[in-house]
């Protein structure tokens, strides 16, 4: 080897050996271990999806935002009078009998499944949220069940 490339060699080397001297001077970062907060849950980042063009031909409505899309008072209506009629319709009653109003439904079942009147009566303000969470709250041991004694939970 010629005399400029051993001169070369050695000034890397002498560098090298600079920086392995710096490195072992620096102290490492220390890191924290902080505890777990069993509350807390990492969850993959969202993806952004696209649609495939040949759906978006044959369904040209894909593109609108469905959970954005705001009802009319009367589209709402019969969004909540066709449930409701679906959900009633679930309900065991005997053949040729009229599916009770829904506003009916709660005290009609607990009246076929023998509540005693006087819980209906009492309970039937149910059909108002906040009295049902502030009731229910309150007492949760009443006599009987009206949850149980209208619902079938087999």
């Amino acid at each position: 080897m010629n005399e400029a490339t051993l001169q070369r060699i050695e000034e890397l080397t002498e560098k090298v050996n600079q920086l392995l001297l710096a490195r072992e001077t620096v102290p490492a970062p220390i890191t924290v271990t902080e505890p777990e907060d069993e509350f807390i849950t990492t969850r993959a980042p969202a993806s952004e999806l696209k649609i495939y063009p040949m759906l978006k031909d044959a369904l040209p409505s894909i593109e609108e935002d469905f959970f954005r899309i705001q009802l009319t008072e009367e589209e709402q209506k019969d969004a909540i009078y066709s449930h409701v009629k679906n959900l009633s319709g679930l309900i065991k009653r005997p053949p040729n009998t009229p599916i009770p109003k829904a506003r009916a439904i709660g005290a009609t079942l607990a009246a076929t499944s023998g509540v005693p009147v006087e819980n209906i009566v009492l309970h039937a303000f149910w059909s108002n949220y906040n009295m049902f969470d502030t009731y229910y709250r309150l007492d949760r041991s009443t006599q009987s069940n009206m949850t149980e004694a209208v619902l079938p939970l087999e």
